[in-house]
């Protein structure tokens, strides 16, 4: 499924792949696409809303990386972006500074239910 696609296929996509999880005992973390501040948000905030929704209905987390790198105290330390949606290296530096902490907590707290089983995706 594609993020720039049809608001449902994304509906559709990540309920799968959430589902799968689920059933095979994966935890699921989700994070919500960053963008520069002044790009189209319309359909940004479309899609974070289905994120948000399909994390709830799975239990999987949802990390706020748009929020994070659109906090103006973070927007203003530097260089974050190259264009709308690509960030720099410093971008990639911040956003992995605010994301580590977060996943190595997220492992710490998890604990498999079984293995998942051979051949599936």
């Amino acid at each position: 499924f594609s993020i720039n696609g049809d608001l449902e296929e994304l509906r559709f996509g990540l309920g799968k792949h959430l589902r799968i999880n689920r059933a095979e005992g994966i935890a699921t973390i989700l994070v919500k696409e960053a963008v520069l501040p002044r790009a189209g948000r319309k359909r940004l905030g479309q899609r974070h809303r289905i994120v948000a929704a399909t994390a709830r209905q799975y239990g999987a987390e949802v990390y706020d990386l748009d929020g994070h790198l659109n906090d103006p105290r973070i927007d203003s330390t530097g260089f974050l972006w190259w264009d709308t949606a690509h960030l720099t290296s410093y971008g990639q530096a911040v956003a992995a500074r605010w994301l580590a902490p977060k996943l190595a907590a997220s492992i710490r707290r998890s604990t498999p239910v079984r293995a998942p089983s051979a051949g599936r995706p």
